[in-house]
């Protein structure tokens, strides 16, 4: 509110800036000739609606139970060793059927379904564009 009063005020006009929680403050602002000069600077304000809980949680007042999810297992070490090419190489497959490369490599082609017919194929020298990308909302972090 105080942000569009200062948006609309001329030089000369008072503004009452009042608010109350755990005591009262009050101050009065007086606009200058250089108000004009910010009105041109200042970016548009952008109002975004909160429900309340929103509100209660941003004002630490209502406490949030955080997600309930397992911690995440790390992998054996015997599993690291035998994915040792995909993981740390960055190795997929070919088939030599239709020349589909695929990552992480695959028994059955994407393309025409060929079974267990396919090469390694070394991506970590090839270029590559990202067409795709997920934001998980559900996990949390500290």
């Amino acid at each position: 509110m105080l942000a569009n009063a200062l948006k609309q005020a001329k030089p000369g006009d008072r503004i009452l800036l009042a608010s109350y929680g755990d005591g009262g403050d009050a101050f009065i602002l007086t606009a200058t000739e250089s108000i004009g000069k910010i009105q041109q600077e200042s970016p548009p304000q952008k109002k975004i609606y909160i429900n309340y809980s929103q509100y209660l949680n941003w004002r630490d007042l209502l406490p949030i139970e955080q997600i309930r999810r397992p911690e995440p297992r790390t992998p054996s070490i015997t599993c690291q060793w035998r994915e040792r090419r995909s993981i740390l190489a960055l190795y997929g497959n070919r088939c030599r059927r239709c020349g589909t490369v695929q990552y992480p490599p695959q028994r059955i082609c994407v393309n025409c379904q060929t079974k267990d017919d396919t090469d390694d194929y070394k991506l970590s020298d090839k270029k590559g564009k990202v067409f795709t990308y997920s934001i998980d909302y559900l996990s949390w972090s500290l």
